[in-house]
């Protein structure tokens, strides 16, 4: 293959969320040093990973490949191609499980990049997942591992996170360092020391790994906050969505709006196969668990969003559903000067729409 004909350091990751900005992160570590290649956007499928890989050329030095899945064996031919020398894996959880059938088919998936390790591989696994901390039996590649667990060589401590930024002490070979990321969510923190750990690998100080963390900035509607005209703040993580990314965002508001009022607009999870139901029920159970004052819902799943925030208390009409017009609408009579509203969906529900269309309204209110 192509590839092969190069001799890069290769290194792939796989995960159910974080994929794009772990991978984003790694990049802004890695290039401190070394010249390197990475995916653009989320090129991790049969047409995005040999894209990727007809960009090495003879003076690349790393490569940085996302590798993702929604059907058995994905992973394995894609791994084929790209032949890592390290592999990562973010978490595991019920992300396409239209095509894998369970978590645990996705657990199977995911480990198949490990299995594609040669000799002297290296494994850089989440300690903080338990489900991938039981692929570190499954390979016989050195294991390193990142989190904020004891266990794991490069960890985190003293979390601090604000409405502007997150930071934490990094412990990375021995040494500590304070890190300053310009972004939110504690999410960051996991996906920042992975970045750690493969910087690490590579033989990068801790110095420099401290430099590429704090230059990275987030991809367009990756948790990208908008303080918006007449005060009301907007977190636009309209990228994309499953069960884990939910949580996380879920998790983030909550801390933001730091006892304003917080309202979430959620589209469907995308791929969730036979369990599809139960799970957005279970997003709309966990995001009135943390304590918003409303709800909307859009797709195909919406009644689930709303009846799992109603089996949480949340009254019926504390919820809506209806298109991105209708949301839109109603939230111009219901926003208030300081109140945080999360925007999130799969790709494919264009939720980024409702965003601009507030921007819009909140210009024009202004205006």
């Amino acid at each position: 293959n192509y590839a092969s004909r190069f001799k890069p350091v290769k290194c792939a990751l796989t995960g159910s969320a974080g994929k794009t900005t772990t991978k984003g992160l790694i990049h802004a570590v890695l290039s401190q040093k070394f010249k390197v290649v990475s995916s653009v956007q989320s090129f991790n499928n049969d047409i995005g990973v040999p894209k990727t890989l007809f960009n090495i050329d003879s003076s690349t030095e790393v490569l940085v490949q996302e590798i993702g899945t929604n059907h058995p064996g994905e992973i394995a031919s894609l791994a084929a191609l790209v032949q890592p020398d390290c592999a990562l894996v973010t978490n595991i959880g019920p992300a396409h499980l239209e095509g894998l059938g369970s978590v645990e088919g996705v657990m199977q998936e995911k480990g198949d990049l490990l299995k594609s390790l040669g000799p002297g591989g290296k494994a850089i696994l989440n300690a903080d997942d338990p489900r991938v901390i039981q692929l570190a039996s499954k390979t016989k590649a050195e294991v390193i591992l990142y989190g904020l667990s004891r266990k794991a060589a490069i960890r985190a401590k003293d979390v601090n996170e604000t409405q502007h930024t997150i930071s934490f002490t990094l412990i990375f070979a021995g040494e500590s360092i304070p890190i300053h990321l310009n972004c939110h969510g504690r999410f960051m923190v996991s996906n920042a020391l992975a970045a750690a750990a493969v910087g690490y690998q590579t033989g990068l100080s801790c110095e420099t790994v401290k430099t590429g963390i704090e230059a990275f900035k987030p991809v367009s509607g990756r948790m990208n906050i908008k303080h918006m005209p007449g005060g009301i703040h907007l977190i636009d993580d309209t990228y994309n969505a499953n069960q884990e990314s939910m949580k996380a965002a879920f998790a983030t508001l909550n801390t933001l709006r730091a006892g304003a009022r917080g309202v979430v607009v959620i589209g469907d999870m995308l791929e969730m196969g036979a369990q599809a139901q139960s799970l957005h029920r279970k997003v709309g159970a966990r995001a009135a668990r943390s304590g918003i004052r409303r709800l909307y819902a859009y797709g195909e799943f919406a009644a689930e969003v709303s009846a799992g925030a109603q089996d949480q208390g949340m009254q019926p009409t504390d919820t809506f559903e209806g298109t991105h017009d209708e949301i839109v609408e109603d939230l111009k009579n219901w926003l208030q000067p300081g109140d945080w509203l999360l925007v999130k969906g799969s790709r494919g529900l264009a939720m980024e729409k409702v965003v601009r269309k507030l921007e819009e309204w909140c210009e024009e209110s202004e205006g």
